[in-house]
């Protein structure tokens, strides 16, 4: 007969919890984080997509729009998931990259371009920046990413530092553009020699009023990085190197012409010496003889 025995404190009547799996919660977890970072970045009841009127071209008042700030100066550009705007405040506002606002405007949609006038702007909150896109000059002349937050790699032709900021000619292959930027973004353009090359992070446009219709786009950058200092091979080094080469046979070709000069010289004189010593010898060998005679 086999006896069984319950414990005092687990009626055989009652069940045990049984704790979730590890994996489980793990991806109860995920899936929560995924659920709210996707609301976190959904379009809010009353807010436009950027994107929903770039083919659309008109004036529309009262729109709404959300998104992340990627440029500040001397452009306010703001990019959702969709595209770009440029927002012009109705007043000074304190922005930084990532900054996630919310903007309200009579919006006008040209071919390709749309800015959002007049703009009450509210910061809703700070988030890390939109991370940019690498692209390069061609890309940007097509107008694909003009207004998008981009990187892009060049090399410089010059540099030039004026009262609003500063101002950068640039060269990507065959395609010759400009960059600028404000004060606020601190760095030392006349350090910068020609020939570097550059990584520049920011926003293009084709605005008249930055391109003065001298350049296919122009780059407001917030970001500039030097990649690589000028190479040994520009056109200036290459003319100090001949120059340099030339100047150095030349002298070669001075000394060993001094150098002939100074032994034919030393022969001369040696051939001159012997011959007075000669001459005086044969002098007194004749007067030695006329007075023996």
């Amino acid at each position: 007969m086999i006896a069984t025995a319950h414990s005092e404190n687990h009626p055989a009547d009652e069940a045990l919890p049984i704790p979730a799996p590890p994996l489980a919660r793990d991806v109860t977890n995920t899936t929560a984080a995924f659920t709210a970072e996707a609301n976190r970045h959904a379009f809010p009841p009353g807010a436009s997509p950027i994107q929903s009127t770039l083919m659309s071209p008109g004036i529309y008042p009262n729109t709404t729009i959300q998104g992340t700030v990627i440029a500040t100066l001397p452009l306010l550009d703001v990019q959702d998931d969709t595209g770009t705007l440029i927002v012009n405040p109705d007043s000074p506002v304190n922005l930084k990259l990532g900054d996630v606002i919310r903007a309200e405007g009579t919006l006008v949609s040209e071919r390709f371009r749309i800015h959002l006038n007049d703009a009450k702007v509210r910061v809703l909150w700070s988030d890390v920046p939109i991370p940019p896109l690498a692209v390069n000059a061609d890309e940007l002349t097509g107008g694909t990413y003009r207004g998008r937050f981009i990187e892009l790699e060049a090399t410089l032709i010059s540099a030039n530092t004026t009262s609003e900021g500063y101002q950068l000619l640039l060269r990507d292959r065959e395609t010759t553009f400009s960059a600028v930027g404000s004060n606020d973004f601190h760095l030392e353009a006349n350090s910068l020699r020609p020939g570097s090359r550059l990584r520049l992070q920011g926003t293009a446009t084709s605005l008249s009023e930055f391109t003065h219709d001298l350049y296919p786009f122009i780059m407001v950058v917030n970001r500039v990085d030097v990649i690589a200092p000028p190479p040994w091979w520009s056109p200036e080094h290459i003319a100090l190197a001949i120059a340099t080469i030339v100047a150095l046979f030349l002298g070669a070709q001075f000394l060993v012409h001094r150098m002939q000069q100074w032994h034919l010289r030393a022969i001369l004189k040696e051939r001159e010496q012997l011959a007075y010593e000669m001459h005086d010898t044969l002098s007194q060998s004749f007067t030695g003889i006329a007075y023996q005679l």
